[in-house]
């Protein structure tokens, strides 16, 4: 690596080498990787036969004072709020040509863009337990007022503390806007684009006016990978991929891995939505969101901690107060059997169902009650028994009295009394036929001398 950079043209004004003193009680052992502005050197400590870490801005302070101004205000803020999460601060300075450096412990291990490189995709629980360290060490300078910025996979360093599994947060307070002018010309397109694919929107659309969403932002993306293996926005070229971010909707985690809970995938989008405010407000936030997710120390560790929200631009700045979360209750062991609360839910449907269908059948009769009775009611039939005329519909009193006679009258019909009866029409019409007197037509036509005799009546022509 020391060869490549030697190879290169100057980037500052001293360049470390391999076996040098560095500023006077340093001697460099290597030289490891080159970011956006600054030089990781691997260095002993001579005195103290120490192995550290070196960081120098690589770019020329007098060609670029500003970026050197923040490098020292950075580093300088940096160690107000160090954490188990954070690299331990040792040494602070500038070399003789104004360019500035800091020293912080040597860690070993890898960072997570080389464990997603040999890994792929991580198990749930080793995943959610890497962002909430990482918000752990966030929520100490978003308190403050500090912002990452540039949060990626190569920034968070896993190593090993005791047995356990501790992951670091580099280059707080110290990392440039991927996307500055100073960042570009002195890491690369290559840098900016490596870091663009964990960049908030506002971030690309408007670089000065970020606040600590922005960090969670980036969580988001960092935790999509974690679990997928993959970037939520993937495209060819910076055009493709700066439009995904601005307009599309980042892949879906339970579309590259169905097994990953909807909950957490609930978690990954709510800190990539393209409106801030509609974001965790803060990383104690997502860390409570996360917790569910994570391993049983890691989650009884979140709990623990502090979960004061970070202030807002424009805000006032208030104490500082930790409160620590309520423990939260252990799981009750003495639950129903799953198969008596099923039979006690279907239970509670039937009698509800039964309920609800009497209370239909009462409201049916109710409503229909009345053309039901209608219906089975028997009807009055007003009928004649007189075979030769039909049966009035109702009875009409005469209104002068039938005198006796004593010889009927030809083809007039006699009149008879009504009878009211509860037989249907044509059973009444047999029985009037079988009551009806008969007729003796030779009587009709030889009648007696006696019966001749005129006689006073109704239809006598007299009147």
């Amino acid at each position: 690596m020391s060869a490549e950079l030697d190879s290169e043209p100057a980037f500052r004004p001293e360049q470390p080498r391999t076996g040098e003193l560095f500023a006077g009680k340093y001697r460099v052992e290597r030289v490891h990787q080159r970011s956006a502005l600054g030089i990781t050197i691997e260095a002993l400590h001579l005195e103290l036969e120490q192995r550290v870490a070196i960081r120098l801005l690589a770019a020329d302070p007098a060609v670029h004072p500003e970026a050197a101004a923040r490098f020292l205000r950075g580093a300088r803020q940096a160690v107000q709020f160090q954490s188990a999460h954070s690299a331990r601060i040792i040494d602070l300075g500038t070399l003789e040509s104004g360019t500035p450096y800091f020293v912080t412990e040597f860690l070993h291990g890898s960072d997570l863009r080389r464990v997603l490189e040999v890994r792929g995709c991580l198990p749930v629980p080793e995943a959610v337990d890497c962002l909430l360290q990482a918000c752990e060490a966030l929520a100490s300078a978003h308190a403050r007022g500090i912002v990452h910025r540039n949060l990626k996979p190569a920034n968070l360093f896993i190593t090993r503390q005791g047995g356990s599994r501790r992951l670091v947060v580099l280059d707080f307070g110290v990392s440039e806007d991927p996307l500055s002018d100073v960042a570009i010309n002195w890491g690369g397109i290559g840098g900016a684009r490596e870091a663009l694919a964990y960049l908030a929107p506002e971030q690309i659309r408007e670089p000065s006016a970020v606040d600590a969403r922005a960090d969670i932002w980036a969580l988001g993306a960092i935790l999509h990978e974690l679990l997928t293996g993959s970037p939520p926005f993937e495209a060819e070229t910076t055009r493709a991929l700066l439009a995904m971010i601005a307009a599309d909707a980042p892949m879906p985690v339970s579309y590259l891995r169905p097994e990953i809970p909807a909950e957490l995938e609930s978690v990954v989008l709510g800190c990539l939505s393209k409106e801030r405010d509609e974001r965790y407000g803060s990383v104690a936030a997502l860390a409570n969101a996360l917790r569910p997710f994570a391993s049983a120390p890691a989650a009884a560790s979140a709990g623990s901690r502090s979960t004061r929200p970070p202030p807002l631009p424009g805000q006032p700045t208030r104490a500082i107060v930790h409160v620590a979360s309520p423990p939260q209750a252990a799981p009750s062991r003495a639950q129903p059997a799953p198969a008596a609360r099923r039979l006690s839910e279907l239970a509670l449907t039937a009698l509800g169902l039964a309920a609800a269908g009497a209370l239909g059948v009462y409201i049916t009769i109710r409503v229909l009650e009345g053309p039901l009775t209608a219906a089975v009611a028997p009807r009055i039939v007003v009928t004649d028994l007189s075979p030769a005329l039909p049966a009035p519909a109702t009875l009409t009193p005469l209104a002068t009295p039938i005198a006796a006679s004593t010889k009927p009258q030809p083809n007039v019909a006699q009149p008879t009394v009504a009878h009211v009866i509860r037989t249907p029409l044509k059973a009444q019409a047999e029985l009037t036929r079988a009551t009806a007197p008969k007729r003796d037509p030779i009587a009709e036509a030889k009648p007696s001398e006696a019966k001749r005799a005129p006689a006073r009546g109704l239809f006598d022509d007299a009147n």
